[in-house]
């Protein structure tokens, strides 16, 4: 403590503001390239499951949680059965309300609640390209 106390590390830049004052103006004239990713969620009442994408990813995974439940999430097994479109089933299906979370090729979009089955739900996403 006494060496802090009594040793000035000094300044990084005497003009830190103004430098910061010129990175925020680069950045917002910086053109942002982010791209919409959207998804359809659908949920029967017999547990069949699709989840249509927008985009072709590679990979699709969906998860499941009943709200107010210490439980872990319930991964739902989805498989290809169209360009942009997955299926899968999940049983069985706790009545009440639940989270969901879709992730596209490792990405994951805003969690969903889902009130009531059977249940259509549209999640949106603007994330960076690249």
């Amino acid at each position: 403590m006494a060496i802090a106390a009594t040793h000035d590390d000094g300044l990084v830049a005497a003009d830190y503001y103004k430098l910061g004052l010129t990175i925020n103006r680069r950045l917002a004239a910086a053109p942002q390239t982010l791209h919409e990713v959207a998804a359809t969620l659908t949920i029967a009442h017999d547990g069949a499951v699709r989840v249509r994408l927008d985009e072709e990813p590679k990979i699709v995974t969906l998860s499941l949680r009943p709200v107010g439940v210490h439980a872990p999430p319930m991964a739902v097994a989805l498989r290809r059965t169209a360009p942009g479109e997955w299926t899968g089933t999940v049983d069985p299906i706790a009545p009440g309300r639940m989270t969901a979370t879709i992730e596209a090729d490792g990405t994951p979009l805003p969690v969903t609640l889902v009130e009531t089955l059977p249940a259509t739900v549209r999640v949106h996403a603007a994330l960076p390209s690249g």
